[in-house]
């Protein structure tokens, strides 16, 4: 049985790849691949939408991990914006005073 060392972020209960509120443990490599990677084991706190989302892939390092959890966070965050931008837009457009605008022709 392999053996992970344990990342100082084990202490704290932050995700180390977002800084949400972490409710898991990631492995790094993946334990299905740890025999692709001549490292050693990792294993960091994370949150489980990170856990999920790199569940399988194949990084380098914990700092590639880390870039590519960014990087998915940041396009859900930007996504998350652009759907409460495009309420707002609707609201201001075709509802005003809290009456919905009729169309005559």
């Amino acid at each position: 049985m392999d053996t992970y060392i344990c990342h100082e972020s084990l202490n704290n209960y932050i995700c180390f790849y977002c800084g949400l509120p972490a409710d898991a443990k990631d492995h790094f490599p993946p334990k299905n691949r740890r025999f692709d990677f001549p490292i050693k084991r990792i294993m960091v706190r994370c949150c489980r939408p990170c856990n999920i989302f790199l569940r399988n892939t194949i990084q380098l390092n914990l700092e590639e991990r880390k870039n590519r959890a960014l990087m998915r966070f940041n396009k859900r965050i930007n996504f998350i914006n652009k759907k409460k931008r495009l309420k707002k837009l609707f609201r201001e457009n075709f509802y005003k005073g809290g009456k919905k605008e009729k169309n005559h022709v």
